[in-house]
């Protein structure tokens, strides 16, 4: 007894019955085995100053309420840097995130979320975009030379005065 290899598939068979070309049957495969995408952040992430924040910007663009979210948060811990911690038992944890926010190509709105968030945080803290803001470093050089310790003098007791160092590095790429 013979079975049909496309028994599972009937919406791929369907189009080729039907006359479809290949561009159509590959968009129709496409969406066959596209992930769903993921469902809404429950309203408790939304609370506070990052809620409110992600509310009064969310009906005025098409960028992701998560990615408004999620880059809020990343920026913001990054300008606090060492100023800012939850301590439990004797251990400080520092705002320290690391976000990739990943989309189509020009229709993903990442940047979108993105400038809004890069808008507010220049308002609120300039010198903090100024000094501790990068984009497109090509080489592991290259962030060295921005994460390098500076040396500022020496203190009264001899020791090195250095600088706190922040990078807040946003990068895109096509694969």
């Amino acid at each position: 007894m013979a079975t049909n290899p496309f028994e599972d598939a009937p919406d791929i068979v369907a189009p080729i019955a039907n006359g479809w070309d290949v561009n159509q049957i590959d968009e129709a495969t496409n969406r066959l085995h596209r992930p769903a995408w993921p469902a809404p952040l429950g309203e408790a992430a939304y609370h506070g100053v990052t809620g409110d924040f992600v509310r009064l910007i969310e009906p005025n663009t098409e960028a992701d309420p998560a990615a408004l979210l999620f880059q809020f948060l990343c920026y913001a811990g990054n300008a606090f840097g060492t100023k800012a911690w939850y301590l439990i038992e004797e251990t400080r944890h520092y705002p320290n995130l690391f976000v990739c926010v990943v989309g189509r190509t020009a229709v993903a709105r990442k940047g979108t979320s993105r400038k809004h968030v890069t808008r507010v945080m220049g308002e609120a803290t300039p010198e903090w975009e100024s000094e501790c803001t990068a984009s497109g470093l090509s080489t592991g050089e290259g962030l060295i030379a921005r994460v390098r310790d500076p040396l500022y003098g020496i203190d009264k007791e001899g020791h090195p005065e250095l600088s706190v160092v922040r990078v807040f590095e946003t990068m895109g790429w096509v694969n």
